[in-house]
């Protein structure tokens, strides 16, 4: 306790004063900001939003990572989700940083930008830029990042300049918002110079770093001191505290405080991305677990140092590209609807486009509100439901930031049936539709005479391994079915499906219709949807043996609203302003983020219901509205917006009017870390976001619901009981008021801890057996009693899940169940995996680790406390058997020397019997040799080794994993 609080002091004397920043070098690169660092994390979508919310207020990240294989590149709408992910983040313009990829994971022996060099991928090229061009906005692109990783990407100095340039010039001539970004590794090879493509091809210079060894290394310096000498901005491209994390204290000094002197001591650093990750769910677990957040000291520290140096953090897109303008403001001129060429009953807009040159894309507003942006001068609003009702404009931006008025209005009243997706009839093209491959498998998408053909090159076995799909939304309420017209070159059966496009992938449609050798109509059962979601409609092909082409002439997704009256949804009023306290005077109100979601907004009523009587107002039937209050007391405003069916909706505001500043209230806030958990539970908590608008001091005082009480900032308690514990704050300022504030806490019952070695870090061993035993281990398992056999059949060596199947007692779901269509599963790779969706099995579906214990087939929950255990006798598992060693037993089974070694290493065993084999992983997670100690105790290894990290994995006859690191120096 005396150590948080004497860290929450120094913070507080660290803001007493002004941090002296290192002034930024400005080199005029390609949307280089002046005297500005990028503020950029990832590197997932989920990992961003977390790491985005927990950003204090105008400090939210600017930048977001993400990442490409060229050769995976089907079509040009790879894009769609990054752009409907940048785009969830509203009034923030974030900006993507994606790294482009020319080897096939991490296999140096597969890189291919040889290829890529004499033109063999100019198509993925084109999809590439298509992509980019779809994302209206700018774009740093780091062309084979991590060029100098000769032993995880194999690409040699002469094609992977060839490679960067045939890409950048593909890019110039297509005139698109694109930064080129060169990117070096500090943990690969030193030499960097005969991989340059020079001056004119490179925007950025760029670093990927994730040792603190690496911030000082002769490498690095090197690298640093040659940008600055070529005149380039530099961006840390990838960072992480590899084999620290971020949660626990010391993880400060032991690798953020390097990370931030690093960025003070080269002024040419303008861009820097953190990926906020937990590492041990991926093939790198020992790497730590990295998410800003996970330990308060670490979160306080990061955000104070992020607060005190100059970082671009998200601004608006017009106060974003202001910033790479010059002094232009003069905005587009306002579009014109072309509305010869539109229909009220389809959401389709279509504009004049704009003379200005300088257009860098067009901003889509639903009844007042952005939905969306396009390059194009038209657009779909694949929003729009059956029967609604609704108005579009378009408004034109400009690079500089300038944005047009708003175009006209144009009404749509949509039939109560519509077809939903785009494109559904392969017009022109296959525009707006995606082929997606996973696990190895490959396939083509080609279009002649209105309709698409998908070509099978190399089938998996595995439904979903091949998809073409296209995203949609739907509503809860309304109904669904597919039809499609197809045949295919061989009588084969494939599978419709409309399928979240999220985790956990939920079944709406799941039909498996048979292609004859003629053209087939197909529609699929009806079905209702309960909640609002976006899915994928998705034809599934991975299972369709290879040389087979399927072509498909429409795909069609109808939607079929509920009655107009029942459809009709409540407007909502907003009020942006939370409960306020004033002095007397003018205050004024606004309305227009009130939106329809199925209509529009007719009128706007504000009133004021209580409070003294002599208020003037203004603006009371418009968006905008003021109030003049002249008198100290309480008032309260109602604002009331009705839509164009009638439907009303209403918000209220609190306001407090005073002449005396001393009568407002703190403002009680606080954190608690975490919130749930199996007792005991330790739970830290942090009032430190609590304010008081006057100034001055702050009491704390806390009921911590288990008895215990603090007057602290900062506490922490621990709870050894299971139930639900309200946690209560009040602060008090100076002048006596206060105000509280209250959370919950949930302790729950310790569960099993059977997790048989899992993730283990080979591959799934091939399995063909049938068991009659199924035991779930943990509270938190579903009921499988009524389970009578589990049948598995799993080939590694033909790389084929074949059979996945239960068999019930009483046909329920069904007497037999094939889960081969509901199952995603990596048995393939090292940490086996499988996710289970629409089983209908309660409590089944999920994410699970999967492993052998001996014959026996173990599935262990990534979520939840518990473990499917499939056996072939009747004996009871032990769960406790892998936990019976403590950790420091097991090490003290192994010692290797000398480490680091410029040579051989030495591995001595303790007792050779006890160990099954020896796998030695590098610093990608790919397996590189297996050892096999036999009798030798003293085993050698290591002389052929490059020069890096590597993970050395002894593999216990008991399953247990001993994990050594091993450093190969130069």
């Amino acid at each position: 306790m005396l150590k948080k609080i004497v860290v929450f002091h120094l913070l507080f004397l660290a803001n007493q004063f002004v941090f002296a920043q290192t002034t930024r070098n400005n080199y005029n690169a390609r949307y280089e900001l002046n005297d500005h660092i990028y503020h950029g994390a990832g590197q997932s979508y989920s990992d961003f939003q977390s790491y985005y919310n927990k950003m204090p207020k105008h400090h939210k990240p600017s930048m977001y990572m993400y990442y490409v294989s060229l050769k995976s590149l089907t079509s040009g709408t790879w894009s769609t989700t990054l752009k409907s992910n940048l785009a969830s983040f509203r009034n923030d313009f974030v900006i993507p940083q994606i790294g482009v990829s020319m080897t096939v994971d991490g296999d140096p022996n597969q890189h291919y930008e040889d290829d890529v060099a004499i033109g063999q991928y100019d198509q993925q090229i084109d999809y590439l830029i298509e992509g980019l061009k779809e994302l209206d906005r700018p774009v740093f692109l780091r062309i084979g990042y991590e060029f100098n990783g000769s032993a995880w990407n194999g690409y040699q100095a002469s094609t992977y300049v060839a490679s960067f340039k045939r890409i950048t010039d593909k890019i110039r001539v297509a005139n698109i918002e694109v930064a080129t970004v060169w990117c070096f590794s500090a943990d690969g090879d030193a030499d960097f110079t005969s991989f340059y493509p020079g001056d004119s091809y490179v925007d950025w210079w760029a670093i990927d770093i994730f040792s603190a060894e690496g911030f000082t290394s002769t490498k690095t310096v090197a690298f640093m001191n040659s940008a600055h000498s070529a005149s380039k901005p530099v961006m840390i491209g990838e960072s992480t505290p590899r084999f620290v994390g971020a949660d626990d204290d010391q993880d400060w000094d032991n690798w953020f405080k390097d990370y931030f002197n690093f960025i003070d001591n080269y002024p040419g650093i303008k861009a820097s991305c953190y990926i906020s990750w937990d590492w041990s769910n991926t093939p790198w677990p020992t790497w730590g677990n990295a998410i800003i957040g996970t330990n308060d000291l670490i979160r306080v520290l990061y955000t104070h140092h992020l607060r005190e140096r100059s970082f671009f953090n998200a601004k608006s897109e017009s106060e974003t590209r202001k910033l790479f303008s010059s002094n232009d403001v003069i905005a587009p001129a306002t579009p014109i609807l072309n509305e010869t060429e539109m229909n009220p009953a389809k959401p389709f807009l279509k504009w004049n486009t704009s003379n200005s040159v300088d257009t860098a894309h067009y901003i889509i507003y639903k009844n007042g509100s952005a939905i969306g942006t396009t390059s194009t001068n038209q657009f779909t609003d694949i929003s729009a439901k059956a029967g609604q009702s609704f108005g579009l404009a378009v408004s034109a931006i400009d690079l500089a930031g300038n944005e047009s008025p708003k175009s006209a209005s144009y009404s749509f009243e949509l039939s109560t049936t519509i077809i939903k997706n785009t494109n559904p009839n392969f017009e022109i093209d296959n525009s707006f539709w995606s082929l997606n491959t996973f696990e190895g498998a490959q396939a083509s998408l080609s279009h002649s005479n209105k309709s698409a053909t998908i070509r099978l090159d190399q089938s998996t076995g595995t439904n979903w391994h091949t998809q073409l799909v296209q995203a949609t939304d739907i509503k809860a309420g309304n109904t669904y079915y597919i039809e499609i017209e197809a045949y295919a070159s061989s009588s084969t059966t494939i599978e419709v499906v409309l399928q979240q496009n999220h985790s956990p992938y939920g079944l709406l449609i799941n039909e498996q219709p048979t292609l004859s050798e003629t053209l087939t109509t197909i529609k699929t059962p009806i079905v209702t949807a309960t909640t609002d979601d976006t899915m994928n409609i998705a034809i599934f092909l991975g299972q369709v043996s290879q040389g087979i082409d399927i072509t498909i002439s429409s795909i069609k997704l109808y939607e079929i609203s509920k009655s107009n009256t029942a459809n009709n949804n409540t407007p909502i009023a907003i009020i942006p302003k939370e409960n306020i306290t004033v002095d007397t005077g003018e205050l004024h109100l606004n309305g227009s983020s009130s939106f329809d979601s199925d209509g529009i907004i007719n009128s706007y009523k504000w009133a004021q219901i209580s409070g003294p009587n002599l208020a003037v107002t203004s603006g009371a039937s418009t968006p905008d509205f003021m109030i003049n209050m002249s008198k100290e007391g309480i008032y309260i405003v109602r604002l009331t917006v009705t839509d164009n069916k009638g439907a009303i909706g209403t918000d209220e505001i609190e306001i407090k009017v005073t002449g005396n500043s001393t009568d407002i209230k703190p403002v009680a806030s606080f954190t608690a870390t975490p919130i749930t958990g199996t007792a005991p539970l330790q739970v830290l908590l942090d009032a430190s976001a609590s304010s008081t608008p006057n100034g001055g001091n702050l009491t704390y005082s806390w009921d911590l619901g288990n008895g215990n009480t603090a007057t602290t900032v900062t506490t922490s308690t621990t709870y050894t009981q299971v139930g639900e514990f309200t946690i209560s704050l009040t602060v008090i300022n100076e002048d006596g008021k206060s105000d509280s504030a209250t959370k919950i806490i949930k302790v729950i019952d310790t569960d099993t801890n059977c997790g048989y070695g899992t993730p283990i870090l080979e591959t799934l061993a091939s399995i063909n057996t049938q068991y009659t035993h199924i035991n779930v281990l943990g509270k938190q398992g579903p009921d499988l009693s009524n389970i009578t056999n589990f049948t598995i059949n799993w080939s590694l060596e033909n790389n084929g899940l074949y059979q996945f199947s239960m068999n019930t007692n009483n046909g329920n779901p069904n007497y037999w169940n094939n889960f081969l269509p509901k199952i995603r599963q990596k048995f393939n790779q090292p940490q086996p995996e499988l996710t289970l969706t629409g089983t209908g099995i309660p409590g089944f579906d999920g994410s699970y680790w999967v492993t052998l214990d001996s014959d026996n087939f173990v599935m262990v929950s990534k979520t939840k406390n518990f473990t499917i255990y499939y056996s072939i006798t009747a004996t009871t598992p032990n769960c406790n058997k892998q936990q019976v060693e403590t950790s420091k037993t097991l090490y003290r089974k192994a010692l290797m020397y000398p480490n680091p070694s410029r040579q051989d290493f030495i591995l001595s065993l303790n007792n050779t019997k006890e160990v099954s084999r020896i796998d030695i992983y590098d610093i990608m997670g790919q397996k590189i040799k297996t050892l096999y100690p036999l009798n030798d105790k003293n085993i050698q290894f290591g002389k052929n080794l490059l020069s890096g990290i590597y993970f050395i994995n002894i593999v216990l006859s008991t399953k247990e994993i001993i994990t050594l690191k091993a450093v190969k120096t130069e």
